[in-house]
């Protein structure tokens, strides 16, 4: 037994002696390390965080540099001879004239209390850059020195809807593994961010912070980009190639005659420091893939805008909007010029994923159609873009959607044309024979634009069904509409429509419970009274001349319709429709007479009204 003491007591003295010989080796590069980095009493920073260079207008890109352990806002990134990080990245060609630059600092004391960890300087980044205006810009670098790269890592991990915006962090001798310098030094300074970057195997916080940053997933992260020092300071690497480049893509690179501190503190243009930044900045952030992320190979440039040329209006137009970069894509469709345009799709924002392609589809609504009409497109890295959308031949996009409704008419004239149909029909509740209705003209629509989502679907079946008159089925649609996308129910055209609807038929607006849209006007974007952009009612007049195929197909519809009792007002208000744009007023006045006898609604009275005075004028 005394033996096996004498044997562990050895074991333990020598144990001691060599942990004491290691503080006694390294406490003079500790000393040197703090007297290089301010005085011991005071704090190593009191410069606030602050914009170095901002362009007014502002650049489209910020560059935010954060620095280490007892830096300083302005200090760690300043040579001996007073050269600035700052200045040389604003001269280099191509590359400073696109940039801001903003310095962030923190409290960071070596024996004074009330220094930030790295937790609390992550929130107190967050805190100045929104404080700053620094997230208003489209794009957000970081570049970062020793702990300052886990300070943005820790950004990025507690604040993701941020990383849409942030292609690059550049770090220079972060410990991304700790520090064994930091074993020592938590011994004899006062800040509770060295207990933080001790060796990854002893050190919680950094486990952490590695299992937080793994749950990102890989196309939402920014690409980090690595440097590491060559030269030891007093004698010791302070943080070794193994540590700087643990999260690096690509090779990291050497920054040749730099230690810990003067890695940071470039004295020339084509200094190694300054020239991988540059480098970077051109891969990541001004070519491929950020310039090159987002191809629209359906655009055409125009000055400030991009153009599209509108040939269909039934959702067979496709934009394709392709990410060809490495991490996924969000966008945005905003400020559509007039309801009567839909842009697919209806739930952005929206990701691509990487190297993936998304197409919008643009519909047009029934309504009278113009030359021009446009929308914003927004995506993060490249800010926002006009899309003005042009029809060359209003003609032929007129012809195809009502081409699209006499599909319509004829496709539920047939289904009413079949007596098993009819009598399966009538057995149903009225409601269901709506939307029994609205399923025939649904399934008619699908075939003429095969490609659209269901939401899209039912609004251009309700476009239809509203523009023959039959209202209920319409309201049908349009609620299917919204079950299949809240999105699309609550953009301005369904919205519109719905209130026209309603108008018409005297029934309550069955979107009425949606959130008003917010629509573009001269002077910018404004809540819009749906209910003013209905059609006045009491302005009824005439319809447009119908042509032949169009008129031979709503007369057969009117007849099939008038068997079913549901549907027999709408029946002969159809047929009053046919026979005055034919000319025939006081037949259509019968007709409509009939149809508000058997139901009334305020577009069949304001009709029977309009029908009657054509009557009189021409007996005069």
């Amino acid at each position: 037994m005394n033996t096996l003491r004498r044997f562990w007591a050895g074991k333990l003295a020598q144990r001691w002696f060599a942990g004491a010989c290691a503080r006694w080796v390294l406490l003079p590069l500790l000393i040197a390390l703090l007297a290089g980095c301010g005085s011991d009493n005071t704090a190593a920073n009191t410069t606030d965080p602050h914009w170095v260079k901002q362009a007014s207008p502002p650049s489209r890109v910020a560059v935010v540099f954060v620095h280490g352990l007892f830096g300083d806002t302005d200090g760690s990134w300043t040579n001996a001879n007073g050269t600035t990080f700052f200045q040389l990245l604003k001269s280099a060609p191509g590359v400073g004239n696109q940039v801001d630059v903003f310095a962030f600092g923190f409290t960071s004391n070596k024996l004074k209390g009330g220094s930030l960890d790295v937790r609390e300087a992550a929130n107190m980044l967050e805190q100045s850059l929104q404080y700053n205006g620094v997230w208003n810009y489209p794009t957000v670098v970081f570049v970062a020195h020793s702990m300052g790269g886990l300070i943005a890592m820790r950004e990025m991990i507690d604040n993701p809807a941020h990383r849409e915006k942030v292609p690059l962090m550049m770090f220079y001798a972060t410990p991304q593994e700790g520090s064994q310098i930091t074993a020592i030094a938590q011994h004899v300074v006062n800040n509770p961010a060295v207990k933080q970057m001790l060796m990854a195997d002893e050190n919680d916080f950094l486990k952490s912070l590695n299992d937080d940053w793994a749950r990102i997933p890989d196309e939402d992260k920014p690409t980090i980009n690595c440097a590491y020092e060559t030269a030891p300071y007093t004698g010791v690497m302070i943080v070794p190639w193994s540590s700087a480049t643990r999260y690096c893509k690509g090779v990291p690179t050497a920054i040749e005659g730099t230690d810990h501190l003067t890695i940071v503190k470039p004295d020339r243009l084509d200094h190694p420091s300054v020239v991988v930044l540059v480098n970077a900045l051109n891969k990541y952030v001004f070519g491929a893939p950020n310039q090159a992320m987002l191809e629209t190979p359906d655009f055409q440039p125009e000055g400030d805008h991009w153009s599209y040329e509108l040939t269909d209006p039934n959702g067979r137009n496709d934009a394709r909007l392709v990410n060809q970069g490495d991490r996924k894509l969000d966008y945005t469709i905003a400020q559509i010029s007039d309801p009567i345009l839909i842009v697919l799709p209806d739930d952005t924002p929206k990701a691509i994923p990487a190297h993936h392609r998304d197409d919008l589809k643009l519909v047009l609504m029934q309504g009278q159609l113009k030359n021009e009409y446009h929308f914003t497109l927004s995506v993060p890295p490249l800010g926002d873009r006009l899309i003005m959308v042009r029809i060359k031949d209003v003609a032929a996009v007129q012809a195809k959607q009502d081409g699209l409704v006499r599909d319509v008419t004829t496709q539920v004239s047939s289904y009413l044309a079949s007596g098993d149909n009819v009598a399966a029909l009538m057995r149903l509740p009225k409601d269901q024979q709506f939307a029994t209705i609205a399923n025939v003209a649904a399934d008619s629509v699908a075939k003429t634009a095969p490609d659209l989502p269901p939401a899209a679907k039912w609004v251009v079946t309700a476009d239809a069904l509203a523009s023959l008159g039959l209202l209920y089925p319409a309201n049908t649609a349009l609620r299917n509409a919204a079950q299949a996308s809240p999105g699309i129910a609550a953009a301005p055209g369904p919205r519109l429509l719905a209130s026209v609807i309603s108008a018409e038929s005297g029934k309550p607006d069955v979107l009425e419970a949606m959130e008003r849209p917010v629509l573009p006007d001269g002077n910018g974007p404004v809540y819009a009274d749906i209910q003013q952009r209905v059609v006045e009612i009491g302005k009824v007049g005439k319809p447009n001349s119908i042509d032949t195929a169009d008129a031979h197909a709503r007369a057969d519809l009117s007849t099939r319709m008038q068997v079913v009792p549901s549907l027999k007002a709408y029946g002969y208000s159809m047929k009053g429709d046919v026979l005055w744009a034919q000319g025939d007023a006081t037949a259509a006045k019968q007709a409509y007479q009939y149809a508000s006898e058997l139901q009334s609604t305020p577009i069949t009275d304001k009709k029977l009204e309009a029908v009657k005075m054509d009557e009189l004028n021409k007996l005069h």
